[in-house]
């Protein structure tokens, strides 16, 4: 699955989901929503990496813009409004026994202001960020942090009975490899379901959203030089670095992914 999409003049995405061809199901799910409210624009990009089965990943692909709908003219405030939309996710998916990672880029633009970039994430589908410093300089860094149980803040969340072994967390007979994500009914005593709210104030030239079955073999680093070897249409960027990623390393794992360029002149 891939496609492309460039709502606005400065704007523009290329969009791959790919199943690992040692995966019996492709539990990721990739979408692109927008949404307007008088002098209020919206454009989203939904990252969700799926495990034990995808009815989580699709009630968020589902209801992401319903419940964003709800909860804007309540809460005005976009960090305030993600916050209350993943509340909603998790409490229609609490009870599901598989469960998802939730990663989204937001832009906001209102009236004719310079567009706002927000991010937001559970799990481990990462954000990088790419962008020419004022000498010149191309910046390639993390705009997000995953959620892994060696991370002091993260431990610190957990009960202290918890069972942690080789990076799992472990209860009820089940385990998983982060401390946030939705869905997991098994886990809920141990999972949070906050998930971290960024608001990014540089302007990145190209950001990358991708779940971890990109980020396990791409070093973000890298990530650069892979896209400079490819000098074709942005349109299928997104397949050809999934096609890629299969091709130099014998990497089974379903990803998704959305390079996202931003064109702020």
């Amino acid at each position: 699955m891939s496609w492309h999409v460039q709502p606005t003049s400065w704007l523009r995405a290329s969009v791959s989901g790919l199943k690992g061809n040692q995966r019996e199901t492709m539990e990721d799910r990739i979408v692109f929503r927008q949404w307007q409210s008088l002098n209020n624009q919206f454009w989203m990009f939904l990252v969700m990496d799926g495990h034990g089965g995808t009815n989580t990943a699709r009630f968020v692909a589902a209801h992401f813009l319903p419940y964003w709908e709800k909860a804007w003219p309540v809460t005005r405030k976009v960090r305030a409004c993600i916050a209350q939309v993943f509340r909603d996710l998790h409490e229609g998916t609490k009870n599901f026994d598989d469960g998802s990672t939730v990663t989204l880029l937001l832009f906001h633009q209102y009236k004719s202001h310079t567009p706002q970039t927000w991010v937001a994430h559970l799990g481990d589908s990462s954000v990088v960020g790419i962008r020419k410093s004022s000498s010149d300089d191309v910046i390639v860094q993390r705009l997000t942090r995953d959620h892994k149980v060696h991370l002091k803040r993260e431990r610190a969340r957990l009960p202290s009975d918890v069972e942690i072994k080789d990076g799992y967390i472990y209860d009820n007979g089940e385990g998983l490899n982060m401390t946030r994500a939705l869905g997991d009914s098994a886990l809920g005593r141990l999972l949070t379901r906050e998930p971290d709210i960024r608001h990014l104030t540089n302007r990145w030239d190209v950001i990358v959203v991708a779940s971890d079955g990109l980020w396990d073999v791409v070093n973000p680093k890298k990530l650069l030089d892979i896209l400079r070897e490819d000098n074709a249409e942005w349109q299928t960027s997104a397949a050809r670095l999934n096609a890629l990623r299969n091709r130099r390393w014998a990497q089974h794992d379903n990803t998704s992914l959305a390079i996202v360029l931003i064109d702020w002149r």
